[in-house]
């Protein structure tokens, strides 16, 4: 359907404007917008903008301008506040961050940026949840209040769920084998 509304659209810019268009450049361009309003990707806008230069003046290139000023809106806008969030949370490990990070990746419209995004959060996700869990092994092995001690916050640090709560089931009878031998 979208296909047959290009062909529409270079007819008649072909016909009202009275210009030789090609209508592959018109429709090259016409898909290349459409990819950068889906990606939210600076890289397709900027390929896109290239195929736009191309399209000569026209309702049709003003159209398509206007498209990715729209795009481009969303990406300063949204994009950048939420992949500097990511990066915060990536530089950081810390779970504040992933936690801070994730409402202004939530929000994004459905596409590859949010993707990437939330797939770069659930990877610093990951590394702070084996941190966490390779220090409750320790505290484990261990059987030290210093360990413990070490674990306690990392625990504590995580988003609810049943990491945390699996975590602190284990570091609370670490604890209790630690207060037994102390006695």
């Amino acid at each position: 359907m979208k296909r047959i509304l290009h062909i529409l659209i270079v007819m008649t810019l072909v016909f009202s404007v009275g210009v030789t268009v090609y209508a592959d450049e018109v429709s090259d361009a016409m898909d290349a917008v459409d990819k950068a309003e889906a990606s939210l990707l600076q890289a397709d806008v900027t390929d896109a903008e290239a195929l736009v230069a191309l399209v000569p003046e026209s309702e049709t290139k003003n159209v398509l301008t206007s498209r990715l000023n729209a795009v481009q809106s969303i990406i300063t806008n949204q994009v950048a506040p939420a992949e500097a969030a990511v990066l915060q949370a990536e530089t950081t490990l810390l779970q504040a961050d992933v936690t801070s990070a994730q409402p202004p990746v939530d929000s994004l419209p459905p596409s590859a940026a949010k993707t990437a995004l939330l797939l770069r959060l659930s990877a610093v996700q990951d590394i702070i949840n084996a941190t966490a869990t390779a220090a409750v092994a320790t505290a484990e092995t261990s059987l030290l209040q210093a360990d413990v001690n070490t674990a306690q916050p990392l625990v504590t640090a995580l988003t609810d769920g049943t990491v945390k709560t699996g975590l602190q089931t284990r570091l609370d009878v670490v604890q209790d084998l630690v207060d037994a031998k102390a006695l």
